[in-house]
């Protein structure tokens, strides 16, 4: 193999991994560490604890990991719902693209074991799961998409389990934030699955669009948002949560969510959906570099 054919796997490895969401996970969860669970410490001292990069670290790899098992079990439908990433990411060999998925989710959980024996466990089962979600549980309509929403907020739970156990206050209301986080994360999937029909349907993937239809998928996201959206506000009310940031975040994506899928209903077309797809990225962009607030006491 040629330095040139040897760099080229590289930079196309580098893009199947898709490195800048795994850098975005990377800083939500420092974020996370320094302004929810230790926003009275200095960050130095946040930084100074070697099992909070251990555990992003660890996330990277399985992340990355993830995103190749993923690809290679969607490549049929990505040929025509993405088809300049397909071509692009078909220029790896089979055996690199398994070879390279099973190393750095090996390493994942090696690094995890550092760690302690209970982010071990989880990074055990996290790299487990996603291998089930892609080879699985992607086929089946509804827990596809609601089970690829709640393995993205896993980089949430593992710095929860590092340092929530330790501050007993903050656990409802950061429950609330990842309830918004979830709800959001998941109306995108709806979305994108709306925005994919053509793909699926030709090589008969199961997603709650196929199984429904677009205008019945459309009235359940519309119905999803808005209960999420009460659901919230009955728990920030029976919890009194006092309202400060995590209520001010969580009422904004939820509300936000909840505007958009009216407008998805009222206007349902593939350029909408993909218009409504940044929107929700944005959201979540903004929901997770919002925790800086936390620092400055609001």
């Amino acid at each position: 193999m040629t330095d040139k054919s040897t760099l080229q796997d590289a930079i196309i490895l580098l893009r199947a991994i898709r490195w800048l969401n795994i850098l975005f996970l990377a800083i939500a969860q420092y974020l996370t560490a320094i302004c929810i669970f230790n926003k009275d410490q200095s960050v130095l001292a946040v930084l100074s604890d070697y099992t909070l990069h251990i555990i992003v670290v660890a996330t990277a790899f399985s992340v990355a990991g993830a995103f190749l098992i993923n690809g290679f079990y969607d490549v049929e439908k990505d040929t025509v719902n993405r088809p300049q990433g397909v071509i692009f990411n078909r220029l790896l060999s089979t055996d690199i693209l398994l070879n390279t998925y099973a190393f750095v989710s090996g390493i994942s959980v090696f690094i995890a074991l550092f760690a302690g024996v209970k982010i071990f466990i989880f990074f055990t089962c996290m790299v487990g799961v996603y291998w089930l979600y892609s080879h699985k549980l992607s086929g089946i309509p509804f827990v596809r998409e609601l089970s690829a929403s709640l393995l993205t907020i896993l980089c949430f739970i593992s710095i929860w389990l590092h340092y929530g156990a330790y501050i007993e206050h903050v656990h409802w209301p950061f429950f609330v934030y990842l309830l918004a986080i979830l709800t959001v994360l998941f109306s995108r999937e709806i979305i994108k699955d709306l925005e994919g029909q053509q793909g699926n349907a030709i090589f008969g993937y199961k997603t709650v669009v196929e199984t429904t239809g677009p205008k019945l998928a459309l009235r359940g996201l519309l119905l999803f948002s808005a209960i999420a959206l009460v659901l919230a506000l009955l728990g920030i009310y029976t919890m009194k949560i006092t309202p400060g940031y995590f209520s001010l975040i969580s009422l904004f994506g939820l509300s936000s969510t909840f505007i958009i899928s009216i407008g998805c209903n009222s206007s349902p077309k593939l350029s909408y959906y993909k218009i409504s797809d940044q929107l929700l990225r944005g959201i979540l962009v903004v929901m997770v570099l919002s925790n800086v607030f936390l620092r400055l006491g609001m």
